[in-house]
């Protein structure tokens, strides 16, 4: 009895440090992987062979939706469900009359523009309210800012001069924003 007990304790300690060795060297592969991704990264923008400010945009949406979402579906965060009344009709609205929907009054619905088309974000109100991430995009058409990542007051909006990546990249959100689950299709932006 004692040399099978003694056999299964060697055991469980060979199968432990086994495991132990076997995520060492996923993390160390990681960390490789991760190194020469940075470096191959660092050589192609060197060299001007990708577009930084696209890449510099998506990492920093990809970074501040992943970062909402998990304090979103953390259970300890409190306030995570959005209490937003979602807008409720469809209509046609002029610059101004979107201003009023920008997630600075809590008790309000939360409305972008997007290739003048607007969408109710409000159950997205992690991402849009005025501590979102994306607030700069809440209660007007920001559409170029969706390209050149530039969030500050005073960015050109115009998209009349759009070449050909930089439409595709557009249109490509737009169709984000028209077919996000969520995300419902209010009406047109009007002069």
């Amino acid at each position: 009895a004692f040399k099978k007990k003694m056999t299964t304790e060697v055991n469980k300690k060979v199968k432990q440090n086994t495991n132990k060795k076997i995520v060492e060297k996923i993390a160390t592969i990681l960390l490789i992987v991760t190194i020469l991704g940075a470096v191959i990264g660092g050589v192609l923008i060197y060299t001007e062979k990708i577009d930084t400010q696209n890449i510099r945009v998506k990492a920093k949406l990809i970074w501040g939706i992943t970062k909402r979402y998990m304090e979103k579906i953390r259970p300890d965060k409190e306030g995570s469900k959005s209490k937003r009344p979602s807008f409720g009709e469809k209509r046609d609205m002029t610059k101004e009359e979107l201003a009023k929907y920008d997630g600075e009054d809590e008790q309000s619905s939360i409305l972008l523009a997007i290739g003048g088309e607007i969408y109710d974000v409000s159950s997205g109100e992690v991402f849009y309210d005025k501590n979102g991430a994306y607030h700069y995009f809440a209660g007007k058409d920001a559409s170029r800012s969706f390209i050149t990542g530039c969030m500050k007051e005073g960015c050109p909006q115009n998209i009349d001069d759009l070449n050909e990546e930089e439409q595709e990249t557009l249109t490509s959100w737009i169709a984000y924003y028209r077919d996000h689950p969520q995300y419902t299709r209010v009406g047109k932006l009007i002069d």
